[in-house]
């Protein structure tokens, strides 16, 4: 199911208390997609992330394109997992 969604660009967002593995679930699954077609950033946050951490991680697989648009090297899709 997670892979039909991922396909599809449907955005995911898990959210439970309970320790599942929901992080490793994700991680191998995004871990295992073509990388000619798609690129994976993991982006740890913790309360230890700032602001400006962040968006170093988030701006970092992107290029400019024209004035202020900016899109992800090539033709990959790009793929933002945000996780602890």
């Amino acid at each position: 199911m997670v892979s039909l969604l991922i396909y599809k660009k449907v955005l995911l967002f898990f959210l439970k208390w309970i320790i599942l593995g929901k992080t490793v679930i994700v991680n191998d699954k995004l871990q295992s997609l073509d990388n000619e077609l798609w690129t994976v950033v993991n982006v740890p946050f913790n309360y230890y992330t700032s602001s400006e951490m962040l968006q170093s991680i988030l701006e970092k697989p992107l290029e400019r394109k024209t004035g202020r648009n900016y899109d992800s090297s090539g033709n990959k899709w790009l793929v933002y997992f945000i996780g602890k």
